[in-house]
């Protein structure tokens, strides 16, 4: 995400970089702004191409875990009571 916000590329994101790629993520109602934001951010090396190296290396950063079975009622209700308890 650090490369998608850093528009001139000098590996420092000043304060318009940064609010810029913020409201851009979060904020922008501009379907074209966004979907290239969001092509930027995939395109790792940067080669205007989405390769299956790129996908692997962004999915790299996120902590996934498997889920093996569907969660059972009496772990959910569990869940429930500790949620309204804290």
């Amino acid at each position: 995400m650090f490369s998608t916000f850093d528009r001139d590329k000098n590996n420092y994101l000043d304060l318009n970089e940064f609010a810029t790629g913020m409201i851009t993520l979060f904020n922008e109602i501009n379907f074209d702004k966004l979907i290239s934001f969001i092509f930027d951010f995939y395109d790792m090396d940067k080669d205007s191409l989405i390769m299956q190296e790129d996908i692997k290396l962004v999915l790299s950063y996120l902590p996934l875990t498997i889920v093996s079975s569907k969660p059972k009622i009496k772990d959910l209700i569990k869940l429930e009571k500790y949620e309204y308890n804290n």
